[in-house]
């Protein structure tokens, strides 16, 4: 009979995990690694998490609710926009964790994490109608948005990556601006 998971066992597992994914993503992050990082042996991990994609999932969970907290309470589309791509360049590691390559796969309901249905409602609260009227304009925004929060790191900190983000935001509401005229 597996014996019981200690308490706090779980946590101490994803701090490690999300300790070793932000110091180097997904290569950096194993079993054993784990959990050598939370003081406990590799069994112990498999009797929670069924695999590695399995924990990586509930790490992803995670990030969500960080990113989540991040951009709410945001006073615009702009103050919200602006607020992911500060996210996207303070946790480089977790925005890679939740929107980077393959993030479709760690994703465990349909829309958890997914920034198009948190634009779409957002776009449908300050501009009226349904979230639905601007599926369009929200993916166009994202693709936008996301590519700024993969690039702006490449530009060194100052005036260029500063102009850079403030095109980005000014695109992102003109193509706000746009979805009013169906």
């Amino acid at each position: 009979m597996p014996r019981p998971l200690t308490p706090g066992l779980e946590d101490r597992i994803l701090d490690a995990a999300q300790a070793l994914w932000s110091a180097g993503g997904e290569d950096a992050l194993s079993m054993r690694a784990v959990a050598e990082r939370a003081g406990t042996h590799p069994p112990r991990i498999y009797a929670r998490f069924q695999d590695k994609q399995a924990l990586v999932r509930a790490l992803r969970s995670r990030a969500v609710e960080r990113w989540r907290a991040r951009i709410s309470g945001a006073r615009s589309l702009r103050d919200g926009l602006a607020r992911y791509l500060d996210f996207a360049e303070d946790d480089a590691f977790e925005y890679q964790l939740l929107f980077g390559p393959g993030f479709l796969q760690r994703v465990e309901r349909s829309d958890e994490g997914r920034p198009i249905e948190v634009l779409k409602r957002a776009l449908a609260a300050e501009q009226g109608g349904a979230a639905e009227d601007y599926a369009n304009a929200a993916l166009a925004i994202w693709a936008v948005l996301h590519g700024t929060a993969m690039l702006q790191r490449e530009f060194p900190a100052g005036s260029d990556r500063s102009h850079f983000r403030a095109a980005c935001l000014d695109a992102c509401e003109l193509i706000a601006a746009g979805s009013l005229r169906r």
